[in-house]
């Protein structure tokens, strides 16, 4: 009767360390294959690795077999915030769970670096790239910062603020009362002389402005920041000007 009772309590400590083990040996193994996973997603599409990648704990009360082979798929087009994953056994004995992996991705984003005024153009000192959450960034962040410089402010900017091409919109060549240099060709004569701008505009744009010697109201096109043409232009013309 002893034996038997040994015998009992002996397969009754394997039966409970082999349910431990195909409890443990899948738990650790569903984290590893999830964050591989979501890494490979973020790379793919991003170029760059996650900062950060956190699997959010499992439920312990899960009985899952052991498993030789793993697939996982990423359920989810947005890569960063939490992320679901579904991870699956496919031998021996076929069995799926779902994760939720939380990711933070930081990509090289240009920001203010001081408070800017609604209007003010930028210049280099008020810009700068610096690596920025996914989650904080606004919608088409500029990445370069040739696309800020030389912009003005729509609107009021404090310093560490992400921008993107809604922030921002491209100063008027010439404003509504500059002082303008008017170029004009006559006979083969470069002439030229200054006005006054009577409204603003961009180069290209045809605009009204009073001659300051003649008194007299043209309407030259903005051929640069302060310059303008009594003819046409081309646009190769107006680069090169």
């Amino acid at each position: 009767m002893v034996k038997g009772y040994f015998i009992a309590l002996y397969l009754l400590l394997d039966l409970l360390l082999a349910t431990a083990n195909l409890q443990a040996a899948p738990m650790n193994a569903i984290v590893e294959h999830a964050h591989v996973s979501v890494q490979k997603a973020v790379r793919a599409q991003f170029g760059v690795d996650a900062t950060r990648i956190k699997i959010l704990p499992l439920n312990n009360s899960l009985r899952l077999r052991a498993c030789n082979e793993f697939t996982t798929e990423v359920k989810s087009i947005r890569l960063y915030g939490k992320v679901p994953v579904r991870v699956s056994c496919t031998s021996p004995t076929p069995w799926s769970i779902y994760v939720s992996a939380q990711v933070d991705i930081e990509v090289d984003t240009v920001v203010a670096t001081q408070a800017v005024a609604r209007g003010q153009r930028l210049t280099r000192q008020h810009l700068e790239i610096r690596q920025v959450s996914l989650t904080d960034l606004p919608a088409q962040p500029l990445k370069r910062l040739e696309d800020a410089i030389g912009k003005t402010s729509r609107r009021s900017l404090v310093a560490g603020r992400a921008l993107n091409l809604a922030m921002l919109t491209t100063p008027h060549a010439v404003r509504k009362g500059e002082r303008v240099r008017i170029e004009s060709v006559r006979g083969g004569v470069h002439i030229q002389t200054y006005g006054v701008a009577l409204n603003a505009g961009f180069v290209g744009d045809q605009i009204r402005v009073r001659n300051e010697a003649s008194k007299r109201i043209i309407r030259p096109w903005i051929t640069s920041p302060g310059k303008v043409s009594a003819t046409p232009v081309s646009q190769g013309q107006i680069a090169s000007s």
